[in-house]
């Protein structure tokens, strides 16, 4: 046969036998796919189709594209980095790093992982107790390296900042640059030869922001470092690795000065410059701009840039090419009459350009992200906004295998509020479900994140639409499907939380709830209904339905307090003595004292809450009662304590505790509470945890009596003058194993609230 059978047997002369080779043609060179490839596929082998470039996947690309929109982060300000800022992970996943102020009030640099879905696989803080921030991220080795800024470090300014990480992002090493003055790392990229280039802009050459560019060994230690000076500030914001060898920073130059304008510079391997050239006309206002924010290489050896360019008085963004020399080849700007930015750029599949950035000449009001595509000359092709009415801005873009594009930023519209980094993956055409309206309107504070879906998180409400409040929900959480505390270990720190299935969900997501804002954050989603957590931290389990609807969540918190000897019979104490009895477990004697005939509780320190207990056995009988003369001050409207009454769970080596206020509904998912002020006392037994407040009696003393039948669960008592509903039901197994644990607190948020105590009576006795 000639031509050669390419897979099939040569049977007779040129005649090529086909048969069961998943070929076809004369030559059997071609290939079959069934079912034939759809939506312009390519059938690249047997049964193989190629999608790329089709906006389509699956065997056949017959499968819609993925898209979705995905925001992270918490009430406080979770922002995005800049053109770096998201990367493909070793295993196919996606990166985007920034900040968050939900764990440091000052900052911490964040990073989180998403798969394909946009479901979040991870998430991780780093830092110190001063602000950090990364800016952008790189795969280094066979882990990552990212860079960003911190004041961590001690220095009265900002130093470049870096972190290597292993595989699952964990810190490997972290390092900071710079001298007494201001550093900045605005992005890097891995070598071939094991180091990473960092670059950005220091003062610490003279007092002006001069470009800096390093290399970096493995362990985080300077190769060699190249500062750049010209005119007033000058910035890298991006590090290009050429295919020829070298490097192409991109910037701006002359900040501040009569002539601000956009700045490349290609330096090579060792840092020394070769050539260096700024374009644009000269621009003296500080409110318009010129900056080159990113850039790619063409096939020619040139490059493409994107970024600012201020023409007739108006910030647009732009793209410009050059030759391999920096000499301008074509000049292209986007957006409209109001300010326009590009800031991640890409090359396409197809031989043209894609960026993100920012624009106020279209989209919903405020910046809106900005996605434009454009051939190979910047000849626009389309353009798509992403955002609501407040501000939100892209920054950093992935082109995708089926041809869609990945985009990462930071929104103000959408989120939980505050700054939330933002993730959008779009089909070919820039095209994805977007936000719009939600009909009815979502209430109680509610964020319409998607068409019709409502986001309640924070709200305190639940629902379609956010219109339910605690006294609404029926469908809960009983409390053997609420999480439980099953081995907590006060030594090692450890506890396994467990619960019981949700009808209707078939996740759960787990929340761990830290800072002084207790601010949440994601630490597992998954199938099983246990979680290994650790002691004193507060939880927080979602259950959610296969559309990735909360269902429903209960917090729980696990402590290690251990009551070393448990009180019994009938204990009185009327304070009188100034010395604090050895039947209190006292763990802040600081905020404890005992004089003048009175126990006095006090708020020392913002946050820190008193731990002051009387552990008491009543020996199996049915009823405890405690009576006392109680005194409450505060010095702000924030709220203030009571007597809490908790279970002997696991020897005490854990307990369910209050949870935080902004998932105010589920303090009844493991306890029940009579507040005066909320107006609504459940009517349900939720049981395991009792609190009795009396937040609206403030600088007088009034009497305090509490009853409970351990057989009914049945609690009475009165506050002063008022008695409690004829019916306030508790668990009946609240005090099964006859222990509990009688917890006094101001509780108070601030400084210099306080609880005071007199007459103080514990008893326990069965009926005559």
């Amino acid at each position: 046969c000639d031509p050669p059978c390419d897979n099939g047997a040569c049977t007779a002369p040129d005649t090529c036998d086909c048969a069961g080779t998943g070929y076809a043609g004369d030559t059997c060179a071609t290939p079959l796919c069934e079912p034939p490839c759809d939506n312009g596929g390519i059938c690249v082998a047997p049964d193989i189709c190629d999608c790329a470039g089709t906006g389509y996947e699956g065997d056949t690309c017959a499968s819609p594209p993925v898209t979705w929109i995905r925001t992270f982060g918490t009430p406080q300000d979770d922002s995005g980095g800049m053109s770096g800022m998201l990367t493909r992970s070793h295993d196919g996943s996606f990166i985007a790093v920034g900040s968050t102020t939900s764990t440091d009030a000052d900052g911490d640099a964040y990073l989180l992982e998403v798969d394909g879905d946009g479901d979040l696989l991870a998430s991780r803080t780093y830092g110190g107790a001063a602000h950090d921030h990364f800016a952008a991220i790189a795969p280094f080795g066979a882990g990552y390296v990212a860079c960003g800024g911190s004041r961590s470090s001690g220095a009265s300014r900002s130093h470049a900042y870096c972190v290597t990480m292993d595989a699952d992002q964990a810190s490997t090493g972290s390092y900071t640059y710079g001298g007494s003055d201001l550093t900045n790392a605005f992005d890097v990229i891995a070598t071939g030869d094991g180091h990473f280039i960092s670059a950005g802009n220091t003062t610490d050459t003279d007092a002006w922001l001069d470009v800096v560019v390093r290399k970096h060994d493995a362990a985080g230690g300077e190769v060699w470092k190249k500062t750049f000076a010209r005119s007033r500030d000058d910035t890298a914001f991006s590090v290009l690795a050429l295919s020829t060898g070298g490097y192409l920073l991109t910037g701006h130059t002359g900040g501040w000065s009569s002539c601000e304008q956009y700045y490349a510079l290609k330096i090579d391997a060792s840092g020394a410059k070769l050539w260096e050239r700024t374009y644009g006309g000269c621009i003296s206002t500080s409110s318009l701009w010129h900056q080159a924010r990113q850039a790619v290489e063409t096939a020619d050896g040139g490059f493409v840039v994107t970024g600012v360019i201020t023409e007739s008085g108006v910030r647009n963004a732009f793209l410009e090419a050059f030759d391999a020399s920096g000499e301008p080849v074509w000049l292209r700007s986007y957006g409209g009459a109001a300010t326009d930015a590009g800031v991640g750029l890409v090359a396409t599949s197809d031989g043209g350009y894609a960026f993100v950035g920012s624009t106020r000449s279209l989209g919903a009001g405020g910046d809106d992200i900005y996605l434009v595509k454009t051939d190979s000359t910047g000849a626009l092709e389309w353009e798509r906004t992403f955002g609501g009415a407040d501000d939100d801005q892209g920054a950093s873009i992935l082109q995708l295998a089926d041809g869609g594009f990945m985009l990462a930023g930071t929104t103000r519209s959408w989120g939980a509020g505050g700054a939330d980094i933002i993730i959008i993956r779009t089909d070919a055409d820039g095209d994805v479900p977007v936000p719009v309206t939600c009909t009815p309107p979502c209430q109680n504070g509610g964020s319409c994140v998607a068409s019709d879906a409502c986001d309640c998180a924070g709200t305190g409400h639940f629902g379609d639409r956010c219109e339910y409040a605690e006294a609404d929900y029926t469908e809960h959480w009983t409390k053997d499907t609420e999480p439980r505390v099953v081995a907590a270990d006060a030594g090692t720190g450890a506890a396994t939380i467990a619960w019981k299935r949700l009808v209707g969900a078939d996740a759960y997501r787990v929340w761990r709830y830290a800072g002084a804002n207790y601010a949440r954050e994601l630490v597992a989603t998954t199938t099983d209904r246990s979680w290994d957590g650790t002691t004193n931290n507060a939880y927080r389990v979602e259950a959610v339905d296969p559309e990735g609807q909360v269902r429903d969540f209960v917090n729980v918190g696990v402590s290690s307090v251990v009551a070393p000897t448990w009180t019994t019979g009938t204990f009185t104490d009327d304070f009188e003595d100034g010395v604090l009895a050895s039947n209190y477990l006292n763990l802040k004697p600081h905020q404890v004292t005992e004089a003048g005939g009175v126990l006095q509780l006090t708020q020392t320190v913002t946050d820190d809450y008193s731990s002051f207990y009387l552990p008491y056995d009543t020996e199996g009988r049915r009823y405890l009662r405690l009576t006392a003369r109680v005194y409450q001050h505060r010095t702000n409207s924030q709220y203030t304590g009571g007597i809490f009454y908790f279970p002997a769970e696991n020897s005490w080596k854990s307990l369910f505790f209050g949870c935080p206020w902004e998932d105010y509904r589920s303090w009844r998912g493991g306890q029940l509470r009579y507040t005066r002020y909320r107006a609504d006392v459940p009517s349900e037994a939720f049981g395991s945890t009792l609190s009795l407040d009396s937040v609206s009696r403030f600088d007088a003393w009034f009497d305090y009596e509490i009853v409970i039948d351990t057989v009914t669960g049945v609690v009475s008592g009165r506050l002063g003058d008022e008695t409690f509903p004829t019916e306030l039901p508790v668990d009946a197994q609240f005090l099964a194993t006859g222990k509990v644990l009688i917890y006094f607190t101001p509780y108070g948020w601030f400084t210099g609230h306080y609880l005071r105590i007199d007459d103080l009576r514990v008893e326990s006795y069965d009926p005559p």
